[in-house]
């Protein structure tokens, strides 16, 4: 990868459009980015296209519809190929309904001493201590299960205030967050129909 070359893939949700900020590599003034996404077949697969600024600077979207942990690149137009990319691995979270709790002071169901600092989430079902990414409008926290719960219908996790805050949650209440397992291992989706080495036929 050049020196001059970034990649940033902030964490997204299946469905919502996520975006790539970076630094374009190379020579060429205002180069057109692809930003490209491994395919199981070992290939790669364009997902995004944009023009960088004269700084080298790009943004780029994309709207995933699967959810898991994936390596992604950028390649500006022109280059030298995979020696002038920018490379990072990007988490697509599945949606799911959250709520906050403040019970400080008092012990979890794990155990867990609460207090307003304490990073975690309730579930039902988890085993205490597993490790979840959520993300809320572009930001993301992670938290182990250290609660039993949410009971109301219809909602999966149960953060506490201060995971709530990390992730500018706290003002909605209830609401669609993304989820991960931390664990999740790197995957990569089939090639798509008509999709082949990063550009479409």
């Amino acid at each position: 990868m050049a020196e001059d070359s970034l990649l940033v893939a902030r964490p997204g949700i299946v469905g919502q459009q996520l975006t790539f900020t970076g630094i374009a590599g190379g020579s060429a003034r205002r180069p057109r980015v692809e930003i490209q996404i491994a395919q199981s077949d070992g290939s790669w697969a364009r997902i995004a296209r944009t023009r960088a600024h004269s700084s080298g600077a790009f943004k780029a979207t994309w709207r995933p519809t699967q959810s898991g942990r994936f390596s992604v690149r950028a390649i500006p137009a022109g280059s030298a190929g995979a020696q002038e990319a920018a490379t990072a691995t990007v988490s697509v979270l599945r949606r799911t309904v959250a709520t906050w709790y403040d019970q400080a002071g008092s012990t979890t169901a794990c155990g867990v001493e609460l207090d307003k600092a304490t990073l975690g989430v309730a579930h039902k079902s988890l085993p205490c201590g597993t490790e979840l990414e959520f993300a809320f409008r572009g930001r993301s926290v992670t938290a182990p299960v250290i609660d039993r719960g949410p009971y109301a219908k219809g909602v999966s996790y149960d953060l506490t205030i201060a995971a709530a805050e990390k992730i500018g949650f706290v003002s909605t209440g209830r609401g669609t967050v993304g989820v991960l397992p931390v664990a999740t291992p790197l995957s990569a989706p089939a090639p798509a129909p008509g999709i082949a080495a990063g550009h479409r036929r």
